[in-house]
């Protein structure tokens, strides 16, 4: 029967459900408050499950549990793996029914429990199932399975030595082989020969658990156990100290995830525990510590720190890592490890960019490495909020680092970036004032002619260099077209004429009858043909040569 994806996603959750509570109810007295409440959202989300689709009937793998042919639970681990400790002894199947209350699943939990900690081989989830005899539980083990599939009866498959190496027939009751699956003993669930070397071997091999997990197990275990402070206070360095080595041998990694593993289990399945919560805030306040910060950022890459554990790490440590995200900056080489910091910062709007600002001083922004990785930032960001960082880098740093930040500010808008352009038009800095221009222009709003032209007529304009004053009539030309013809020819006319024109006065004349050709529109020729006949000297020298006619001499 095909399931519907709602479905598999429900039985999904509460088997997850299921192993979380599992493994609290090993760790901890069951009595225990975070038990307690795993325990009632267990039984909830169990009985929301089975009165919306019915049995749960699971097929039982070594690393998984099936719904159907849907995988619905799986772990690769093998010493805290639900589906295994089912699979070696001999359940395959594995069915929840509607009416299955908080009792009957803590007893579910507790056998199993009791069967993984056992060191006595005769305690085997089968027998106790068998002696408990569930209301809401069925089960069917392997011999049963054996038989749906081949046809054989179990006496037949125990006289043959299908059943692997149990008791012989003689030794068996029949008459108990022929009660329901659900109360099959013992003796008709062996694993056969094959499967019992085949479970032997992969229990030989067994790795252990990841260091990482093993350490924040036991952590939790100490923190839950010990009511004194002094106690939770030396389990707090006991666990930096760990973290501290891996950092400084290079596996950031590692590090990262056993912070993660604790923060998850301290905020979800031990969430509301004030003692696993302290000693959670405890490790991330210590990890925000700038000279610990600044070292998994500069290991980061190289100890094998995956970006998104990184990014769970500074978002989670969030304005406390602050500080050290921007001073560590000019160490984040890789692109990858620059978006997750820029994407911290951004996250913390405004506190971000004030951080920015705060670490941007003269020194620091005539250093090429750390001017380009705040740019590196500020690329991530929403124009408008980088604005205030921007103007700090151009009040500090020198020429050649100002103009590099302007080439990351982007074209002209209409929003803060668009303001800071147009008050550079007015900037000391020649080749500043240019880079307004530019981007002016490249924001290709016809409207924006306006401030060139208000820059033109601006005191001081005609002393600018010629190539700035021909950038600029260009850009007006580019922008405004045919609209600009009658504004050119209002400028030639105002410019002084005559013998005594100064310099400047000459280049301006040029450099507007440049902008005038840039035009490039048949009205834009006409004029130009019209001020090589009249107006200042100046003036018809300029457009004379575009017309092909030659200079008069007066």
């Amino acid at each position: 029967m095909e399931r519907s994806k709602e479905e598999i996603r429900s039985a999904g959750e509460f088997l997850r459900l299921v192993a979380k509570t599992r493994k609290v109810l090993r760790l901890y007295e069951s009595e225990n408050e975070v038990s307690k409440r795993l325990e009632e959202a267990l039984a909830k989300a169990t009985a929301d499950h089975l009165d919306t689709w019915g049995p749960c009937e699971l097929n039982v793998r070594e690393s998984e549990l099936r719904l159907g042919d849907t995988t619905v639970y799986r772990s690769d681990e093998q010493a805290d793996n639900l589906a295994l400790l089912l699979f070696r002894d001999g359940i395959r199947q594995l069915t929840f029914l509607p009416g299955i209350g908080h009792a009957e699943l803590h007893e579910l939990l507790s056998v199993i429990n009791r069967v993984d900690r056992a060191s006595n081989t005769d305690e085997d989830l089968v027998t106790i199932f068998w002696e408990r005899d569930f209301t809401h539980i069925r089960y069917a083990a392997i011999e049963e399975l054996r038989e749906a599939e081949s046809g054989a009866s179990v006496e037949d498959q125990l006289r043959s030595g299908q059943a692997g190496s149990g008791p012989a027939v003689g030794d068996v009751d029949l008459e108990n082989l022929n009660r329901p699956p659900s109360h099959l003993p013992i003796e008709a669930c062996m694993l056969t020969e094959g499967e019992a070397e085949e479970l032997e071997r992969q229990l030989a091999e067994q790795k252990d658990l990841a260091p990482a997990k093993v350490i924040v197990d036991l952590a939790i275990d100490l923190t839950l156990l010990s009511e004194d402070e002094e106690a939770h206070e030396k389990i707090v360095a006991g666990f930096l100290a760990i973290l501290d080595r891996w950092i400084a041998d290079g596996a950031v990694g590692d590090a990262i995830e056993m912070a993660g593993t604790l923060d998850e289990l301290a905020t979800t399945e031990l969430a509301g525990s004030g003692q696993v919560g302290a000693l959670n805030d405890r490790v991330l306040e210590d990890l925000a510590e700038p000279k610990r910060l600044a070292a998994i950022l500069e290991n980061a890459e190289a100890g094998g720190a995956p970006p998104n554990s990184l990014r769970f790490l500074l978002r989670r440590l969030g304005g406390l890592a602050l500080p050290s995200i921007v001073a560590g900056l000019a160490g984040l080489k890789g692109v990858q490890l620059q978006a997750v910091a820029a994407e911290v910062i951004q996250e913390a709007g405004p506190v971000g960019i004030r951080h920015l600002v705060d670490s941007i001083e003269a020194e620091s922004a005539r250093d090429p490495e750390f001017v380009r990785a705040i740019l590196q930032v500020l690329r991530r960001l929403p124009g408008d909020a980088t604005v205030e960082v921007f103007e700090r880098l151009l009040e500090v740093a020198d020429p050649p680092m100002r103009r590099q930040a302007l080439r990351s500010l982007g074209p002209y808008g209409e929003g803060e970036a668009g303001k800071l352009w147009l008050r550079l038009l007015g900037d000391e800095d020649e080749k500043v004032r240019m880079q307004a221009i530019s981007a002016i222009v490249r924001g290709g709003l016809p409207a924006a002619a306006v401030h060139l032209t208000n820059a033109a007529t601006e005191p001081g304009f005609a002393a600018r260099s010629e190539e700035e004053k021909q950038h600029l009539m260009c850009g007006i030309a580019r922008l405004a077209g045919d609209q600009a013809i009658g504004w050119f020819e209002r400028f030639l006319g105002a410019v002084r004429g005559g013998f005594f024109a100064s310099s400047n006065d000459r280049e301006t004349v040029r450099a507007t009858v440049a902008g005038l050709r840039a035009v490039g529109s048949p009205g834009a020729a006409k004029l130009v043909k019209k001020l090589a006949r009249g107006g200042s000297r100046q003036v018809r020298a300029a457009c004379r040569p575009l017309v092909g006619m030659p200079e008069r001499r007066k």
